[in-house]
């Protein structure tokens, strides 16, 4: 990731999810990310309410940021990565997780590497 200018990679529940960390969710419209940084563990951005339950499937020791049903959790993405940076974002992510992501971060889309098919 970091050869191709991105510093982080964010996927929604899914097979590239369950590839990387073991950890299956069900898609809902409250989004339910992982963040996994070029150099720094990965994050978790979980709705509020799901923070016990998401606890348990990721790890104790995992860092779990949450969001209220009243607060963007796009927001809570530039406290893994600052704002501006590049960031790979999964190909299978839906159109308004991956709108509140750009705009959280002022990023325009283009196309890079997959940085999950690099890994396997």
């Amino acid at each position: 990731m970091a050869s191709a200018g991105q510093e982080a990679y964010v996927c929604e529940p899914g097979p590239a999810m369950t590839y990387l960390t073991g950890v299956t969710w069900g898609r809902s419209e409250r989004p339910f990310l992982l963040v996994l940084p070029a150099g720094g563990p990965p994050a978790w951005i979980v709705p509020a309410f799901e923070a016990s339950r998401a606890s348990e499937r990721v790890g104790a020791s995992a860092r779990v940021l949450t969001w209220d049903e009243h607060s963007s959790p796009f927001a809570r993405l530039t406290e893994v990565i600052p704002a501006g940076r590049g960031v790979a974002l999964d190909p299978d992510l839906r159109l308004f997780v991956a709108r509140g992501i750009q705009a959280a971060w002022n990023l325009s889309a283009r196309p890079g590497p997959d940085p999950v098919a690099a890994a396997r």
